[in-house]
């Protein structure tokens, strides 16, 4: 897969770098970077907000966190509603950022499987 550079926002100077199993996520306070295979957590996902049935915003949030809690990269995209041509753009780089996570969801997933399997396994032997 190709390395991945997306300038996320270019006024807070957001963005993420996605090479191999390396991801860097730069803003204008920190630097932070991790392995993708030490990853344990990853959490993605879109909250669209609405007020009195009127669609207000729309929050892209992508979390990866490590077994360490103090390394974790939170990154949030917000789209305010009216501008519809910021949702189609922001909703192309959250699709192109989880295309290049999907390896290590399906790790995470398959990690999972197999402890619950050995639990199982564990139980059905007591």
């Amino acid at each position: 897969m190709k390395p991945l550079d997306l300038l996320l926002n270019r006024f807070t100077q957001k963005r993420i770098q996605i090479e191999g199993d390396h991801v860097e996520y730069e803003d204008i306070s920190r630097n932070l970077s991790l392995n993708l295979n030490e990853v344990t957590h990853m959490n993605y996902g879109i909250t669209q907000l609405y007020i009195n049935g009127i669609r207000m915003n729309r929050f892209y949030n992508i979390d990866l966190q490590t077994a360490d809690p103090k390394r974790k990269i939170k990154i949030i995209m917000q789209v305010i509603a009216p501008f519809k041509r910021f949702y189609q753009n922001t909703e192309i780089k959250f699709q192109e950022i989880i295309n290049h996570l999907k390896p290590t969801a399906k790790r995470l997933a398959n990690d999972a499987l197999k402890n619950c399997r050995m639990e199982k396994l564990w139980s059905l032997q007591r």
